[in-house]
C-alpha cells in the first residue's frame, strides 16, 4: 500500500469542485485554490490545447480530463507516473456513477454519488494501492490452484466469483466472462472491502458496464475474508440472495478449506536474486473464464540500482520491472499465448516467456549479450520455475 501525501480533486463540467479528497498529512485547500487549479486547466482548452500536469520541485498537479462529460481530475503528489492512478479513477467513476458523469453541470447530484461510502471507499483504494500489481496488469490476482466451478454450487444467470483473501478461487466455469478486464478488477476490489467489513452480510450496488448498461454487483461475505459477487440485470430480492446465494455458500463454506483454495501467491523472494529481475505468470487460457495473473515478483529497488547503476536505460527500480512485466505479458495476452518458449534479447535485458502447462510465465533477466548465452538463461528460467511449481 502506498502511504504518501496527496490531493484527488475532481470538479464537474463547469468548473465547480464536487470532490476533494485528502491523503497523508496533505490539508484540504480553500475553494479558491482549488478554483484556481480547474481555471489553469480550463484556460488552455480555450487555446485547443490540453494542460497534462503543472509542476515544481517539490510537487505536481496531474490532469485528466473526460471529454464526454467535461469532468476534470487533479492530482496533486510528490511522485511521478500518476497517469495511470487517473486511467483508473476515470474507469471507478464510469462503472460506478454511469451516466451521472454524462449530466456532471449538475453539481448537486454529482457530489451526492460521488459521496456514496463505496464509491469514497473505492475511489481511496485505488489511491493507496496504486503500486499494485492487479493494477499494474490490469489483472486480477487468482488462485495458481483449481478454480472452483461456482454452478455446480449455485445457480446464477451471469458473472459471479468467489475471493478468498482478495484471491479469485472461485467462477462459472467455462462460461465466458461478460466482464472487460478493469470492470473485473474494480468488482474484485469492491468485494474485498466488503469482505473487510462486518456490519452487513450481502448488499446490493449500480453499477454500468459496457460503457452504459445498468446491472446491478450483488456482494455477499460469506466468512471472514471471504466474499462472493455476482452481477443480475435488475435489484434482487434479499429473501432470494439468502436463499439462492448466502444459504448455499455457507453449506459449502463449511466443508471446503476456501483457504487453501487460495495458496499462497507470495512472490518466492529468496528466488529473486542475481540475474533474474522479476517475473510475472497467468494462466493459458484465461479468455474462457476470466483473465487474471497468479504470481508476480520483482526485485527491490536496492539491489536492482546496484545493477548497472550508470546505465539509464537499465531497471533500477520494481515500478520500472513492473512496466516491462507489463508490456510483455500483455502482449502475450493480446497475441493469444504461445505453446513454446520464447526469448527477447535486448541490450542487457533477456525478455523471457516460457509455457508450463496450464501456466504460461514472464520473466525477466540481467543478461548481458556479450557474456550471457540464451541456452544459460533459458537453463536458468528452468531451474527457477521448477522450484515455483513445486512451491
Amino acid at each position: 500500500m502506498v502511504v504518501e501525501d496527496g490531493l484527488l480533486v475532481v470538479v464537474n463540467g463547469i468548473g465547480i469542485p464536487v470532490l476533494i479528497r485528502a491523503y497523508g498529512d496533505v490539508l484540504v485547500p480553500p475553494n479558491a485554490a482549488v478554483s484556481v487549479v480547474s481555471a489553469l486547466f480550463h484556460a488552455t482548452l480555450d487555446s485547443k490545447l490540453v494542460l497534462a500536469s503543472v509542476a515544481s520541485p517539490a510537487y505536481a498537479i496531474t490532469y485528466r480530463h473526460l471529454p464526454a462529460s467535461g469532468v476534470l481530475l487533479a492530482f496533486f503528489h510528490r511522485r511521478a507516473c500518476i497517469d495511470a492512478l487517473l486511467l483508473w479513477l476515470e474507469h471507478c467513476l464510469c462503472l460506478l456513477l454511469g451516466p451521472t458523469l454524462l449530466m456532471s453541470t449538475d453539481a448537486g447530484a454529482l457530489k451526492f454519488e460521488l459521496a456514496r461510502s463505496h464509491v469514497v471507499e473505492s475511489l481511496d483504494w485505488l489511491v493507496a494501492h496504486r503500486a499494485d500489481m492487479d493494477l499494474a496488469l490490469g489483472l486480477p490476482l487468482s488462485t495458481p490452484g483449481d478454480i472452483a466451478c461456482l454452478d455446480d454450487i449455485l445457480t446464477w444467470a451471469s458473472d459471479m466469483y468467489v475471493l478468498s483473501n482478495g484471491v479469485v478461487v472461485g467462477d462459472r466455469g467455462d462460461v465466458r466472462s461478460t466482464l472487460t478486464r478493469h470492470e473485473m478488477v474494480l468488482c474484485v476490489i469492491l468485494a474485498k472491502q466488503f469482505a473487510l467489513q462486518c456490519k452487513d452480510r450481502h448488499v446490493q450496488h449500480t453499477v454500468y458496464t459496457a460503457g452504459a448498461q445498468k446491472r446491478q454487483i450483488v456482494l455477499v461475505r460469506v466468512a471472514p475474508n471471504v466474499a462472493w459477487f455476482g452481477l443480475a440485470g435488475n435489484s434482487v430480492p434479499n429473501a432470494v440472495v439468502q436463499s439462492t446465494v448466502v444459504d448455499k455458500l455457507s453449506l459449502w463454506c463449511s466443508c471446503t478449506d476456501v483457504n487453501r483454495l487460495a495458496r499462497s501467491t507470495l512472490a518466492l523472494e529468496n528466488a529473486l536474486v542475481g540475474p533474474l529481475l522479476g517475473y510475472c505468470a497467468g494462466r493459458l487460457q484465461p479468455s474462457s473464464r476470466h483473465s487474471s495473473y497468479v504470481y508476480f515478483g520483482a526485485q527491490d529497488d536496492a539491489d536492482l540500482r546496484l545493477l548497472r547503476p550508470d546505465d539509464t536505460t537499465f531497471p533500477h527500480s520494481r515500478d520500472h520491472v513492473r512496466l516491462l512485466l507489463q508490456q510483455h505479458y500483455q502482449h502475450r495476452l493480446n497475441d493469444g499465448g504461445a505453446s513454446h518458449d520464447d526469448v527477447v534479447q535486448l541490450a542487457h535485458l533477456a525478455l523471457v516467456y516460457a509455457v508450463r502447462a496450464p501456466l504460461h510465465f514472464v520473466c525477466i533477466f540481467y543478461a548481458d549479450a556479450s557474456t550471457n548465452r540464451l541456452d544459460q538463461v533459458l537453463a536458468a528460467t528452468d531451474n527457477f520455475l521448477n522450484v515455483l511449481l513445486s512451491h
